[in-house]
């Protein structure tokens, strides 16, 4: 909120000059405080006067550039498996494991889940028909290409919630008897490929991926 406003004020325009102090009282006091804010003003801020066509450019970049490294620096880890689990991360693979394979296919289908790609097919559906298939070996592939120009939804999840994928891939392994998963990732995101990767590597450390994961009896690989 004291953001806005300090735009709204550096913005009346050149001619309206502004008391340093009434300004100074739009920022939190311990923000002002902060290294990251009083050196962007070059003066001592209880003896000028802001003249809005000297900062007007300067100042809006620099303090938005401050409070974006600010807010992500608040922001859980994508690759700390604690923040995953703080934030309920693994409650849904806890909850699924109580369950059968029928009952899981259809509390996802009774949800109303829907694939992310343009045909938007139901989930559910597409679960159980590999569940009742017959076969001695099931996969569980994600397809992460994201051809369409300009979109990168999925790119967002690989890279910020990366446990997320691995969680939902799981689950879908359990319901449908599948014990391996591959993600399908384009070579143009190499930095989604490394936050994968070691996201996974941490997951088979703390027995959320493996031979029995989290002591079920049941497997899963990535």
């Amino acid at each position: 909120f004291w953001l806005v406003q300090l735009k709204y004020a550096l913005f009346k325009g050149p001619e309206n000059s502004l008391p340093q102090h009434r300004l100074i009282r739009l920022i939190p006091q311990r923000t002002w405080n902060h290294k990251g804010i009083a050196p962007f003003f070059k003066f001592d801020p209880r003896d000028c006067m802001f003249k809005t066509d000297c900062i007007m450019i300067f100042l809006p970049i620099q303090l938005c550039l401050w409070v974006a490294g600010h807010m992500k620096s608040l922001a859980p880890d994508p690759v700390s498996i604690d923040d995953y689990v703080a934030h309920e991360g693994y409650a849904g693979l806890k909850n699924a494991l109580g369950m059968t394979q029928e009952q899981i296919v259809q509390q996802v289908t009774d949800s109303g889940l829907r694939g992310r790609g343009g045909a938007a097919f139901p989930t559910g559906i597409k679960w159980n028909t590999v569940r009742a298939t017959t076969s001695a070996q099931k996969y569980i592939v994600c397809n992460a290409d994201e051809g369409d120009s300009g979109t990168f939804s999925d790119r967002m999840v690989m890279e910020d919630d990366p446990f997320m994928l691995i969680e939902g891939m799981t689950i879908a392994g359990l319901a449908v008897g599948a014990t391996k998963g591959y993600i399908y990732v384009r070579s143009e995101y190499p930095h989604a490929i490394d936050v994968l990767n070691e996201a996974i590597a941490i997951a088979e450390q703390h027995q959320y991926l493996g031979a029995s994961f989290l002591g079920s009896g049941h497997a899963f690989t990535l």
